[in-house]
């Protein structure tokens, strides 16, 4: 390991340099070669401390990607159990009042308080206007037109 003990003027010369490398004593450089030689071989030593700097800034480039990514799928996640929770508790509300489950889905609110005061709005308002009777339907007021039908009541001026 080296040491080095640097100091300086005011005027920025250069007073006096004690390095200690290996148990021998420094000697300074005695041309400009040197000097550059010796400068290039500390850059080296420098650069070989951040040399795989590019590997780690993709690596957290990486991860901050798959954080973000990660980050969205946590909202997707809650986005679909939420969605999941809101249909459990409509077809709970649906078949505690009666109410067709997916009209009431159709309705807003998310909790079980605005779910129930919606199903029971729709059971004040699906209630039949008239009374029904059983097999109405089938009456003949309600049969397909027949064009053979319909001649022969005029034929016959039966309305």
């Amino acid at each position: 390991m080296s040491d080095s003990t640097d100091t300086t003027a005011d005027a920025g010369e250069q007073v006096e340099q004690t390095t200690v490398d290996e148990g021998q004593a420094f000697k300074a450089p005695e041309s400009q070669d040197e000097l550059d030689r010796i400068v290039q071989k500390r850059i080296e030593r420098e650069r070989a401390k951040f040399a795989d700097y590019d590997d780690l800034k993709s690596k957290a480039e990486k991860a901050a990607e798959l954080e973000g990514v990660a980050a969205d799928l946590r909202k997707r996640v809650e986005s679909f159990e939420s969605r999941d929770a809101r249909s459990d508790l409509v077809k709970k509300v649906a078949t505690d009042n009666g109410v067709d489950a997916d009209l009431l889905a159709e309705m807003r609110g998310d909790s079980e308080e605005d779910l129930t005061a919606q199903a029971k709005r729709l059971v004040d308002r699906l209630k039949p206007a008239h009374s029904v009777i059983p097999g109405q339907a089938k009456s003949p007021e309600n049969a397909p037109s027949d064009p053979l039908r319909e001649f022969t009541r005029q034929l016959f001026n039966k309305d």
